[in-house]
């Protein structure tokens, strides 16, 4: 078996080789990412397929410039991976809603969020409102870079379209920046597949960049995904540099909606179903402390946790259209998850839906006796 990875980065000749001795295979990439980068001229590309192939839909189809190792692959059985694991969920929701349909789940858990706190503003994605001026865009950039660098631990890129604002940048910092394994500075290409906890992201988007090449780079969508590229590079915070009524003005309707996410950092509860948001307003009104929603532990996400010194209890809700299937895949599963939990220290108590919708006082009370035994049972081991 052959598995790809990146195949929307990869041009579909380079995976010839590949395929050819595979069994199965199995592609994996974004479209929503960069494309394969190609050097061949537009003439030479298209003189090349077309003599390749005679059918002007299938030279369309493998043309270099308009395809990929993913899109020549992909098909309507596609999986989509919904759980997104590296940004704050403020940072998230652009992409998610701009790019993803909002069908991405933000599984980011809150051990990973860095957030520089000497930043007065607590927005996850946040700008610095520039009127024009790709010098002053410049000495932002820098001033922010210093403060971070100096107050903040974490690790720190700074992102432009153009290489000439990334190579002043550079020229304009100390040496030991260009050495520090906690500062990047470059374009988003060199960036793709990496991430920082703060992201300065400087537009270049001024009258220093008024050729017509260079508008049509940041304002045609055609060129949307960088912005996809770049945000997501963000994990705990995103410093936009540039000018705001310009990019609220832009052509490009990707970069249009930018201007509306500026995003609190504080995180809103989000349930799988209308039963776990039922019991988990159940637990605050009984008053029952330590409780955190969508805990990640072992390779699951428990749908509460409760944590304690004396003890650690994973509360789950199962709806009988998810657990009960007909060759009981799912109720083997979940057997497996208990003993892994268990194996791990943690209680495990289920409840049905139906439970909760029929006697929730009962199932609260159960919670209760459940920590009020294990505090007991790690008393009387003492």
């Amino acid at each position: 078996q052959v598995i790809i990875d990146e195949a929307a980065q990869c041009d579909p000749i380079s995976i010839i080789p590949a395929l050819f001795r595979a069994k199965r295979a199995c592609i994996i990439g974004d479209p929503q990412q960069f494309k394969p980068i190609i050097n061949l001229t537009t003439a030479r590309n298209q003189q090349l397929w077309e003599s390749v192939f005679k059918d002007k839909t299938q030279a369309k189809r493998f043309n270099l410039y308009d395809s990929s190792a993913y899109s020549i692959m992909a098909n309507e059985n596609n999986t989509m991976l919904k759980e997104h694991f590296r940004c704050d969920e403020g940072i998230a929701s652009y992409f998610n809603d701009t790019f993803y349909n909002g069908l991405l789940r933000v599984r980011t858990h809150e051990h990973k969020i860095n957030f520089p706190t000497i930043l007065e503003n607590k927005d996850s994605i946040q700008w610095v409102d520039v009127k024009d001026s790709q010098e002053e865009e410049i000495k932002v950039a820098c001033d922010y870079l210093m403060k971070l660098y100096d107050n903040f631990d974490g690790t720190i890129g700074v992102i432009c379209p153009f290489r000439g604002i990334v190579e002043t940048i550079k020229n304009e910092l100390p040496l030991n920046f260009n050495n520090d394994e906690r500062v990047t500075i470059d374009t988003a290409y060199g960036f793709q597949g990496g991430e920082k906890d703060v992201i300065i992201f400087v537009l270049g988007l001024n009258s220093a960049h008024s050729s017509r090449g260079q508008i049509w780079y940041l304002t045609d969508d055609e060129n949307k995904n960088i912005y996809n590229v770049t945000v997501s590079r963000a994990v705990a915070c995103l410093i936009i540099i540039g000018d705001k009524e310009k990019c609220e003005k832009s052509d490009s309707s990707v970069l249009r909606s930018l201007t509306y996410y500026p995003k609190p950092r504080e995180k809103t509860v989000k349930f799988d179903s209308p039963y776990e948001e039922k019991l988990y307003k159940a637990l605050q009104k009984a008053e029952i402390p330590n409780i955190q929603p969508q805990f990640a532990i072992c390779g699951y996400y428990l749908d509460f946790a409760y944590i304690d010194e004396d003890c650690k209890i994973d509360i789950e809700v199962d709806g009988k259209a998810y657990h009960t299937n007909l060759d009981g895949s799912r109720v083997r599963r979940d057997f497996q998850r208990n003993a892994v939990l268990e194996r791990q220290g943690w209680i495990v108590l289920r409840f049905w839906a139906s439970e909760l919708s029929s006697n929730m006082d009962e199932c609260i009370d159960k919670i209760k006796a459940t920590i009020k035994h294990a505090k007991n049972e790690k008393l009387l081991r003492k």
